[in-house]
């Protein structure tokens, strides 16, 4: 098994703020965005198929959060179906992250 990772978006862009409630000015809540952009959906998964190609590996799972986060988990499932397109010796298959984690823990051979 080959984890292959992004890490400079999504969550880790690094774009917070927090927000005061107007008459204690105790801050109220703190936000995060999750950016997600194509051009780094398109490194990461590009990645991913190489290496299995340099391998001789047969698929590629692209996990994700698109079930719950629709845009940018979207927009990165989306991709991944794009890029593989172009890898038509193997197979992407997806799995949600949830199912992964549980997976991993149930059966990790």
């Amino acid at each position: 098994m080959v984890i292959v990772r992004e890490n400079t978006e999504g969550l880790y862009s690094f774009i917070e703020r927090k927000e005061e409630d107007e008459t204690t000015h105790q801050v109220a809540r703190a936000v995060s965005e999750c950016v997600i952009t194509r051009e780094a959906s398109e490194r990461i998964i590009c990645k991913a198929f190489q290496i299995a190609r340099q391998e001789g590996r047969k698929k590629v799972t692209v996990v994700h959060k698109a079930n719950i986060l629709r845009m940018t988990c979207g927009l990165f499932r989306q991709v991944a179906y794009e890029v593989a397109e172009s890898y038509a010796d193997i197979r992407l298959e997806e799995m949600h992250v949830d199912t992964c984690a549980m997976e991993l823990v149930r059966a990790p051979e």
